[in-house]
């Protein structure tokens, strides 16, 4: 075991050491139409039933979708979609159909009317649950009504099969970093 010499590290920077999920990219329809975003923070938050939570900022498009329709969908990335993850982190859903630009192919998901992203490892179909934590605090907590991905995602214990299905996490900036070494114990 190593023992690592500790010394400050800057306050501004420590989001970035706790990374709480993988990358996702967040769905939702609203009177302006379709649109999607990248989102870098996001994790569960109970399993019974499945509800997760995320961080919007609330000047976006998706923001406005989401407390409309109270409804989006949670679209889990694999390293080959980072160009396109990037892109939809990047570009204003008021100013650009994100959809067309990233050549992502939407997926509908029973029940949702915000769809799922075909070439996505799995897809969450999400209801939101507390409107005024989203208003207030830019907090996403949602419950999920659907889920969809390809038979072989999960491995017989339950795990995402990360050999197959890399997800990514985004470690700040244009940095990322996909699933890599497993370790079990």
């Amino acid at each position: 075991m190593t023992v690592h010499h500790h010394v400050p590290l800057p306050l501004a920077r420590a989001t970035r050491l706790l990374n709480p999920g993988p990358l996702v990219l967040v769905s939702t329809v609203g009177a302006a139409g379709p649109n999607l975003c990248a989102v870098a923070w996001a994790m569960p938050y109970d399993k019974d039933p499945p509800t997760f939570v995320l961080a919007l900022a609330e000047g976006h498009l998706t923001f406005a979708n989401l407390l409309a329709t109270g409804e989006l969908t949670i679209g889990l990335p694999t390293a080959d979609l980072l160009p396109q993850a990037l892109l939809c982190g990047s570009v204003s859903g008021r100013e650009a159909d994100k959809w067309a630009q990233s050549g992502l192919t939407p997926l509908p998901l029973p029940g949702c009317q915000a769809a799922g992203i075909a070439e996505c490892a799995a897809n969450l179909g999400c209801r939101l649950v507390a409107p005024e934590l989203a208003r207030d605090k830019g907090l996403v907590l949602a419950t999920a009504t659907v889920a969809y991905g390809p038979a072989d995602l999960l491995r017989p214990d339950g795990t995402v099969d990360v050999a197959r299905y890399p997800l990514v996490h985004h470690l700040g900036g244009r940095r990322f970093y996909a699933a890599g070494e497993i370790h079990e114990l």
